[in-house]
């Protein structure tokens, strides 16, 4: 199965996108640069960093941090799952580390660009 396929099934069992045509799925699938992958242990957001992208976990689990207890998980996201969307509305810098607990996490990364883009 190629890689436009998986990202549709995926988009197809999350909740947020249960109205959404095949066109318009296909559409998200196709924009390859706001997908990024991580391997168990990366950082997916940062503490304290001021970026607005508002993010929606795909396929994998997160686990939620903060630097000064880094040892403690704070919470586990799941698939489906947004998480960033603080920063985008409140404009305050974030409050917590997200960090990929399993391999091959996928997060869709939804910027302040494409998030205040007009509806076609």
């Amino acid at each position: 199965m190629e890689q436009k396929s998986i990202i549709i099934d995926r988009l197809k069992s999350i909740s947020h996108f249960e109205g959404f045509t095949a066109g318009e799925l296909a559409e998200i699938a196709d924009m390859h640069s706001i997908f990024k992958s991580f391997k168990k242990g990366q950082l997916i957001i940062k503490q304290g960093d001021m970026d607005a992208t508002v993010c929606i976990l795909i396929q994998g689990d997160a686990c939620v941090r903060n630097k000064e207890r880094p040892e403690v998980e704070i919470g586990t996201l799941t698939e489906g799952q947004i998480f960033g969307e603080m920063t985008y509305i409140l404009k305050i810098s974030r409050t917590t580390d997200v960090v990929a607990k399993t391999d091959d996490v996928w997060v869709l990364m939804l910027d302040n660009e494409l998030l205040e883009k007009p509806v076609r």
